[in-house]
């Protein structure tokens, strides 16, 4: 396999002495062996915009944060919380603090130690800034204290459950004051694009369009990483990737399921399977002028057949999903309200009860755009336009590069129709993010007292018996009113070259999500 490898080769010196009437003698030193640089290059799908990961949503960035910084938790591959800066914590029996106790060797890239104050100065800044993503996840912590440089307290107005989980998840990564705290916006500061972090890896140099570049600290507080550099090769298109994961251009990356079981037959690579609750679905905005009436939401709902989906787009690696938070989830999901059938009369029926008549061409209902990236989505929306003329409804595909959806779809909320995909854990409570009326992520603006409601009872205790009737209500509301409708689940594959080990993947328990602090290249 062809691979750019960088060496490391000692000088040797030969001594050779020829003295006139003496015979020639040569003493040589042996060569010490060579040093290969451990290199993992894994595969990027966009490009990012900045490496700040607190204010905005940040997909392109994120597995590159989880290397460059620390949270106070983390999440690992089986989707559980571990510990991070903080090694312990422990909530007060009301509920209403929990003590968070950090290391106490942890230093910036910078050299600077890691203290509470950061994490004060962090989560204090998030609070007070509703453009940060995660600021409505803390709206029931009432303030953050330090009562010394390794302790954190947070002082909650009420007990949430949810908190937890948020801690671990997105946009709360802990940024250095001494860098941060300099009267400019985050999303200002220079050191966005060259960032400090005090994780496993330190930011060396981002080639736009191309790739970023990390090296190991080898100072991190945890262990030493293995890699001497990590790579994010930016590869937009799954064809392209696949090759380069072939040629030996990359290491690592999740496999198109289409490339599963070929990839599985071959010796030079190994594959990991995992899941996630992040399915893929379509949201509808709800903004006057571009809301689509409910009799038109059920219909298209009626003209997804996810079983044709599943096979045809996914190869019947992500199952259909009719639940409206993803079955992954357990007793959080809620099967007995589930979304629609695959149903093209019963689609016509519907329309036509609301009123609804077919043009000459015969469509009930003309020019509905759906905006979409990822070819896999453009793909399940074409089936689903297919079925929807069949039943008399234009579906228009718009498809888009990841940033121009991003920010026609979740900055200027710019559509009508749109796929999504995404995390939604790893508490049931995420959802409100998507569907509550001031979620991050309720990018049609959807909006019912009654979920709002729910939502917040459903923070007051943890245990499922007391949360799983008001997380059930929820989902059937939205199965009578679909803000969304789900169209299959998110089960997928790793890629790893075979000298590749202890991936992410294969350390739950033990690294983040996506940190390579215990990779390994084995040759």
């Amino acid at each position: 396999m062809k691979k750019a490898v960088i060496w490391f080769v000692a000088v040797v010196l030969i001594a050779s002495l020829a003295l006139a009437g003496c015979t020639p003698q040569t003493e040589e030193t042996d060569t010490p062996p060579v040093a290969e640089e451990k290199v993992l290059i894994v595969r990027a799908t966009s490009d990012p915009t900045t490496f700040q990961p607190d204010v905005a949503g940040n997909d392109a960035a994120y597995g590159i944060a989880q290397n460059v910084f620390n949270r106070l938790v983390k999440l690992d591959a089986d989707i559980q919380v571990i510990p991070d800066l903080a090694r312990s914590w422990s909530s007060s029996e009301d509920g209403l603090s929990i003590t968070f106790n950090l290391v106490q060797n942890a230093k910036w890239h910078d050299g600077e130690p890691v203290t509470s104050k950061d994490v004060k100065y962090t989560f204090d800044y998030i609070k007070d800034h509703p453009e940060c993503f995660a600021h409505n996840y803390f709206k029931n912590v009432e303030s953050i204290s330090a009562p010394d440089d390794y302790t954190v307290v947070f002082h909650m107005s009420r007990p949430d459950s949810a908190v937890l989980g948020y801690l671990a998840w997105y946009a709360t990564f802990i940024m250095p004051e001494h860098v941060y705290n300099n009267g400019q916006p985050w999303e200002e500061n220079p050191a966005n694009q060259a960032p400090i972090g005090s994780g496993p890896f330190k930011f060396e140099k981002h080639n736009p369009g191309v790739n970023v570049v990390l090296v190991k600290n080898s100072e991190y507080w945890e262990a030493e990483p293995k890699l001497d550099k990590l790579i994010y090769q930016i590869i937009p298109d799954d064809a392209t990737a696949v090759q380069a994961l072939l040629n030996g251009e990359v290491d690592y990356m999740t496999l198109p399921a289409t490339e599963v079981e070929s990839f599985k037959s071959n010796p030079d690579f190994t594959l990991v399977p995992y899941s996630l609750p992040s399915p893929l679905y379509m949201v509808f905005n709800f903004d006057e002028g571009k809301d689509v009436p409910f009799a038109v939401r059920k219909a298209i709902a009626m003209c997804i057949n996810r079983d044709e989906i599943s096979t045809k787009v996914f190869a019947g690696i992500q199952p259909p999903e009719y639940n409206f938070y993803p079955s992954v989830m357990g007793w959080s999901s809620n099967s007995d309200a589930p979304a629609p059938s695959f149903d093209i009369e019963g689609a016509k029926a519907v329309l036509e009860a609301a009123g609804y008549t077919k043009d000459a061409e015969g469509y009930y209902v003309r020019g509905l755009v759906v905006d979409c990236f990822s070819q896999s989505y453009i793909d399940a929306v074409k089936l689903i336009s297919a079925a929807c003329k069949d039943a008399g409804i234009e579906l228009i595909i718009n498809a888009l590069e990841g940033q121009a959806w991003s920010t026609k779809v979740s900055t200027n909320q710019d559509f009508v129709i749109a796929t999504l995909g995404g995390f939604q854990g790893p508490d049931v409570s995420a959802l409100a993010g998507r569907i509550s009326t001031e979620g991050a992520m309720n990018h049609g603006d959807y909006s019912n007292a009654r979920i709002d409601e729910l939502f917040e009872l459903g923070l007051v205790s943890t245990d499922p018996a007391v949360r799983k009737p008001y997380y059930h209500e929820i989902q059937k509301i939205m199965s009578e009113e679909l803000p969304t409708i789900p169209i299959v689940g998110y089960q997928a594959y790793t890629c790893q070259a075979s000298y590749v080990k202890d991936s992410p993947y294969e350390c739950a328990g033990r690294a983040g999500w996506s940190e390579y602090l215990y990779t390994d290249i084995v040759k």
